[in-house]
């Protein structure tokens, strides 16, 4: 499953769109949610598996999303005709509880299987 969310002008540079994402810490090294797990609802965030993409220009959604994890097996299910200039999915074990409450476009949930197999086939 993945969570798709994307900005036309939610942020200025590739730095913007990191620090949103990235998890803060406090001095005494706790972390603290990053504003777009507060803004999405996320709770136990695997950040290892959130991922973002900025341009400089923007691109239709499918050009934009090309790249991320798997990408292949759901982006063709993602639609909309507006063009953006960054992306972030959110892939499970991440699920945001209020992604609707985001500054940002909600793209929508998609599952997807990755064809992977179990086990020794030979």
């Amino acid at each position: 499953m993945v969570h798709v969310f994307a900005s036309d002008s939610g942020f200025a540079s590739e730095s913007e769109l990191l620090a949103f994402v990235a998890t803060r810490y406090t001095e005494d090294g706790d972390a603290l949610p990053s504003a777009f797990a507060e803004e999405t609802g996320l709770r136990h965030c695997e950040p290892g598996c959130i991922e973002s993409i900025f341009s400089e220009t923007r691109l239709p959604v499918w050009e934009l999303l090309k790249g991320f994890s798997c990408d292949d097996a759901w982006i063709g299910k993602v639609r909309s005709a507006d063009l953006f200039k960054a992306a972030i999915c959110a892939f499970a074990p991440n699920h945001p509880s209020c992604p609707e409450q985001s500054s940002l476009t909600y793209l929508g949930a998609y599952a997807f299987d990755t064809g992977a197999t179990h086990g020794d086939d030979t």
